[in-house]
């Protein structure tokens, strides 16, 4: 078999975490077929959906609001981190040719979202 040839999704690669790897095992769990060149951007997708966990571990731990450099409350840093992060992990789905909808577009894709939105990308309403 040629080198980028569309292959069936393996199990999800080691050093992903919880998010991540579901994310990945319910796309693999719908079928889906991916190229390598595929396979690694849905890996950095499932890392990055990953990172996005973590802040919001963190921001529900510290809390939304920081003291700023004067002393005045201030919206925590990482809400910019959280932003950044989601905002990438949409061009990678994107990449994948997965439609967010607008209401999904506020944070990650759960993953039975993510599961059913790259079915529809992928082999359209059936």
């Amino acid at each position: 078999m040629a080198a980028g040839l569309e292959l069936d999704l393996p199990p999800a690669p080691d050093g992903l975490g919880p998010a991540g790897a579901d994310l990945w095992e319910a796309l693999r769990a719908e079928g889906w077929e991916l190229s390598a060149g595929e396979r690694a951007v849905l890996a950095d997708a499932c890392a990055i959906r990953d990172e996005v966990e973590a802040v919001r571990a963190a921001l529900t731990a510290s809390g939304p609001v920081v003291t700023g450099s004067t002393g005045q409350p201030a919206a925590h840093p990482l809400f910019g981190v959280l932003d950044r992060q989601r905002a990438q992990f949409a061009r990678l789905v994107g990449q994948l040719g997965i439609t967010l909808d607008s209401d999904e577009q506020d944070g990650p894709l759960s993953v039975s979202q993510a599961g059913r939105a790259g079915a529809r990308a992928r082999w359209g309403a059936r």
